[in-house]
């Protein structure tokens, strides 16, 4: 709230007071007469006080007070106001200026707290810890230097300190909540229970209507076993306001604990409807429980009304809209998603987001590609410059198999490409479609199991060059990110198909599952470059994390882990997931082919 003039002309005068204001003399007669330096200093002071407080002029206020510190350099009211006016901006600083102010008048308690405050926001714990035992000793009438020094206590793993000091507070003061609370928490910690209950049980009785003293006195009683009494004080506290978002957090935790969970999500449904909790710490909780696949199916009714509770209160908010979106994909309404974005284009540039998401719904999961590309177009017209949306024109495209319109659609992403990242990822694109075209020439049905398919590629002069520029945009791309988990990856899978720098393909393969852990696809690439490596050991042990997550039965891992295990002699194995294989759509003339060369070996 702004300070009126007449509050400000009224607060001037106090701030003089506290800080060592000597009122200006009338100077007269006399006025040309030589000054003395303190005099000086101290009029340099109260002109930075009036133009900091009375004409809000902060730079010019500071520069008089820095001119009264370089006439005396031990004047302590111009050092605290500097201290206190670039604490936030400047806080090692301010704590200098505050230093040379506490060391200049040890008698004020004003320069005292703003050092000791200064250190604590430096991260200077044991410093304060010794100014607050000095403030707390000449200052024993203040409840708040009793708190300061049990928290510093606390910091300094002394809890029997910080007791010792809230048991002389309490004796001193009576028990007041915030220093009780700082208490039940330090007896918790020091594993006396019975004590902190008590201590519990007595502010809620001297408090009876105070919400966070019966909030307290619950969870020690949920902490302690003490689960009949838990619920029934934790309801009390939610009975007295039930809009109180503390008392609903309290709950809510208490049944989570317990695994009652249809309790808990009913009182997680109060809280998302509540105000006082920011949107996005709902959001952090929804993603919790929609992450957890297993959980999100069991408790679908209730997250569905979680979902709908955010999209009524929130109806424009862009990230509520995704997850609302998200939920409706989920529950198999793809179209109902779709139109639920496409409801929000409006032709304006706060539509982007909604535009994106038309687009790669349309792209990706429907493979509409007419419809894609109109919305495209439509986008384009609005965001001429903007480089993701060509990126998606590109992958739409490639999606159709039409991969050299694709390459002209990453070409004018790259041109307008505003991160070395995204420059990356373009590039790893642009290899992609040199990838696919080499593809093409030697498996032009498209099967989606060509046993071979890029050993065949790299004797094949046409399809062979074009690999040849697939890894120099692979290239390109690390050189502008070394970290692109995707281009690694491809580009390790690629080079091992082909035979080639078994050792490089290795190490990508690696560094890609590294970034991204635990994702299958990445995790076959590794154990496969291991097996062309010759490291067939290490390959079957990749295979195994690759195969146990792994949610699709992708023939693919099936026939690489069968190859691995025939490579180790564990043929009956190997056989086993070849089958597996070949149930999942792998040709069977691969597998016989590696049936027959089992018994070959036998034979020989």
């Amino acid at each position: 709230m702004m300070l009126t003039m007449r509050r400000l002309a009224a607060l001037i005068p106090v701030l003089m007071f506290c800080c060592g204001f000597v009122p200006r003399p009338d100077l007269g007669a006399s006025a040309g007469e030589p000054v003395p330096d303190s005099l000086a200093s101290l009029y340099d002071y109260t002109d930075g006080i009036r133009l900091m407080l009375s004409d809000g002029d902060t730079a010019a206020g500071r520069n008089m007070l820095m001119r009264a510190i370089s006439r005396d350099s031990a004047y302590a009211p111009a050092l605290y106001m500097l201290s206190t006016s670039i604490e936030t901006e400047s806080p090692a600083e301010a704590e200098q200026y505050a230093r040379r102010a506490r060391l200049a008048d040890t008698t004020n308690k004003w320069y005292a707290r703003q050092y000791a405050r200064m250190l604590i926001i430096n991260g200077n714990y044991g410093q304060a810890l010794t100014e607050f035992e000095k403030i707390v000793a000449s200052e024993p009438d203040d409840p708040e230097n009793y708190r300061m020094l049990a928290l510093l206590y606390q910091q300094h793993n002394k809890p029997f300190s910080a007791l010792i000091i809230l048991d002389s507070a309490e004796v001193r003061f009576g028990r007041i909540p915030a220093l009780s609370e700082i208490k039940q928490g330090l007896l918790v910690g020091t594993h006396q229970y019975d004590r902190a209950v008590a201590e519990a049980e007595a502010a809620a009785a001297e408090a009876p209507y105070d919400i966070q003293s019966r909030i307290s006195l619950g969870s020690l009683y949920a902490a302690t076993g003490r689960d009949s009494l838990a619920r029934t004080t934790l309801r009390e506290a939610l009975a007295m306001d039930s809009l109180d978002l503390r008392a609903q957090i309290a709950l809510a935790e208490f049944y989570n604990h317990r695994n009652q969970t249809e309790n808990y999500l009913d009182i997680t449904a109060d809280i998302f409807r509540n105000d006082a909790m920011p949107v996005k710490d709902k959001l952090r909780q929804l993603e919790r429980f929609t992450s957890d696949r297993d959980f999100y199916v069991r408790y679908y009714p209730q997250i569905s009304g979680l979902v709908l509770i955010l999209q009524l209160k929130y109806p424009d908010d862009a990230e509520v809209l995704d997850a609302y979106a998200a939920h409706l994909m989920a529950s198999g309404e793809r179209e109902r998603a779709l139109e639920l974005y496409k409801s929000r284009l409006d032709g304006t540039r706060a539509a982007k987001r909604n535009y994106e998401m038309v687009i790669d719904i349309e792209g990706y999961l429907f493979r509409r590609i007419d419809s894609t590309a109109k919305y495209i177009a439509e986008a384009l017209r609005i965001f001429p410059e903007d480089s993701r949306l060509y990126l998606r024109e590109g992958n739409t495209l490639s999606i159709t198999g039409r991969h050299v319109e694709a390459e002209k659609s990453y070409l004018n992403a790259l041109k307008r490409a505003d991160s070395d990242s995204l420059r990356s990822v373009i590039h790893g694109f642009i290899g992609d479609t040199y990838q696919m075209r080499a593809a093409e020439i030697i498996n032009p049905a498209g099967d989606e199991h060509f046993p071979g398919l890029f050993k065949k590629a790299a004797a094949n002069s046409r399809s062979r060059a074009l690999l040849k520029k697939c890894f120099a945009q692979y290239d390109k791309a690390l050189q502008y990110d070394p970290d692109n988990a995707a281009v690694l990856n491809n580009y390790s899978y690629f080079l091992s198909e082909q035979d080639r720098e078994s050792e490089r393909a290795v190490e990508m393969a690696e560094r890609a599952t590294r970034l991204s852990r635990n994702n299958p696809t990445y995790l076959d690439t590794y154990a496969w470059a291991l097996h062309k490596a010759g490291r067939n050991a290490e390959a079957k042990r990749i295979m195994q994390q690759a195969l146990s997550l792994d949610r699709s039965d992708s023939a693919e891992l099936q026939i690489h882990y069968g190859d691995i295990l025939d490579a180790l002699g564990e043929e009956f194995t190997a056989r086993i997931y070849w089958r597996r294989a070949f149930e999942n759509g792998y040709p069977a003339s691969a597998i016989d082919e590696r049936v027959e060369n089992q018994k070959n070996r036998k034979n020989r």
